[in-house]
């Protein structure tokens, strides 16, 4: 009897296996089905989007494309669209993501969506890097003043010694101050003293307050008018005749004197903008000395002192 109804049993639970083999077959038929049918509308998804890019309908473009969520099947072709449409729509943030799968070198019209989303959204490190990794194309989309401003600005930040080579092509005044700094403490050890002078007294013209060409003037000028009073005095001690001291007299006035006021001005702008300086003030001092100004060099000393 226990027999009997352990074989009735057994058969039975055989049988529920069987049948749910079946049904987990079916299923799995079923989800295949399912998902070969998602994969076949997901591309006829893409390739709407992908039309409605190229006839430039960037909202209805767009709105296809976030209705896929699975994006691992978008080629290179599709993202480039769907670059141009978010920037396009000002999906920014979106097309800046998606503007980095690929490679846009060259692509004229992806790279104008990603730089106008970039600036949009204050992306300035990314924007400067994109132009710098293109700047040959960029110099047809935005100008080469503009992408050159722009490169340059990076190169400055980074301290790209290309900047050097680069300097002289900036036409523009601002930038070029903007940069100046960098550019000049890459530069002046390959500069004679009369191209750094040049350079130096170039930018003060574009803008008077710079303070590296301010400092760079003021010294050289002041260690030239040392150099030509040292000069000077020399050839008056080795024979203190009346004679010499005339000669020492139109000397100091004529080619000393300018010196040390051509200085002192650079460093009293210099003071202006650095009143905290002690640098400056020392340099004055020693300058409305040579002046023999003693008024204005104790009352700097005064000043310093009080620092």
């Amino acid at each position: 009897m226990v027999r009997a109804m352990d074989v009735g049993i057994i058969q039975r639970v055989s049988e529920m296996k069987k049948t749910l083999y079946f049904i987990v077959a079916i299923l799995a038929v079923i989800m295949a089905g399912c998902a070969g049918g998602k994969k076949v509308a997901d591309t006829q998804v893409i390739a709407e989007a992908n039309r409605l890019v190229d006839e430039k309908q960037y909202e209805a473009a767009m709105a296809k494309y976030l209705t896929l969520t699975n994006r691992q099947t978008w080629d290179s072709l599709t993202y480039r669209r769907a670059t141009i449409a978010a920037s396009k729509t000002e999906k920014d943030s979106l097309a800046c993501r998606w503007g980095r799968m690929f490679s846009s070198a060259g692509d004229s019209e992806k790279l104008s969506a990603l730089y106008q989303s970039m600036k949009r959204i204050g992306r300035t490190e990314d924007m400067a890097d994109l132009v710098v990794d293109n700047t040959e194309t960029f110099k047809t989309i935005i100008g080469g003043d503009e992408t050159n401003a722009i490169v340059a600005r990076a190169y400055a930040v980074r301290g790209d010694k290309r900047l050097i080579e680069l300097y002289p092509e900036l036409t523009a005044a601002g930038v070029k101050a903007e940069v100046f700094d960098a550019y000049f403490k890459m530069a002046k050890t390959d500069l004679t003293e009369s191209q750094a002078r040049a350079k130096c007294q170039e930018i003060l013209k574009a803008e008077p307050n710079q303070k590296t060409a301010l400092a760079y003037l003021g010294k050289v000028t002041y260690e030239k008018a040392e150099k030509e009073y040292a000069k000077t005095m020399n050839e008056y001690n080795k024979n203190k005749s009346q004679a010499a001291y005339a000669y020492m007299a139109r000397d100091l006035k004529r080619v000393v004197t300018p010196l040390y006021k051509e200085s002192r001005d650079y460093f009293e702008k210099l003071r202006q903008l650095q009143p905290e300086d002690k640098n400056n003030l020392k340099y004055l001092i020693n300058i409305y000395n040579r002046l023999e100004n003693k008024t204005k060099a104790k009352e700097l000393e005064k000043l310093l002192n009080s620092k």
